[in-house]
């Protein structure tokens, strides 16, 4: 015997609604976390050692988790989350490395964090993703790390709930 959930929206016990599904079956999850930011500087901004990329226009911030003052996600529901970012950098004297920081602290290995790293050359544009798990209020950033990175307006960060 097969069953069937025969329904057109989910919703919380105060009407708030966590799920809909048309007639075709497409479904569509109003309450969603996402955002994607980008550094809005295009003709380039170092970023020292230990500082945040400056991510600082969103293009989508879904649940509004995002700061784009303080270039900081923070987790509004705890789950795991899939974020990516990119750095363009143009370093000539020095390897600029970036990872991700979860609550200040390097994600991944000490020496080597999940994140990137431009060697000594001219422009390089470098990128990473990694799934992280969250708690309620966690934080996630891009720092540099390695030496100043000069970056430019194609950079980007982004991430969403998985669940």
């Amino acid at each position: 015997m097969t069953s069937k959930l025969k329904v057109e929206q989910i919703a919380h016990t105060n009407n708030v609604s966590a799920m809909t599904i048309d007639s075709t079956g497409r479904v569509n999850l109003p309450q969603l976390i996402a955002f994607t930011a980008y550094v809005n500087d295009g003709s380039g901004v170092d970023v020292t050692v230990g500082n945040k990329v400056p991510y600082d226009v969103t293009v989508i911030n879904k649940g509004n988790a995002y700061n784009t003052s303080t270039y900081v996600f923070t987790a509004p529901v705890a789950g795991v989350y899939w974020f990516s970012f990119s750095v363009w950098s143009n370093n000539t004297s020095s390897t600029a490395r970036a990872a991700f920081y979860k609550n200040g602290t390097a994600v991944g290995r000490s020496d080597y964090p999940i994140g990137t790293r431009h060697q000594t050359s001219a422009y390089e544009t470098t990128s990473a993703s990694s799934a992280i798990e969250l708690a309620a209020n966690d934080t996630v950033d891009i720092r540099v790390y390695g030496a100043t990175a000069n970056v430019f307006g194609t950079n980007y960060f982004s991430g969403y709930l998985i669940g």
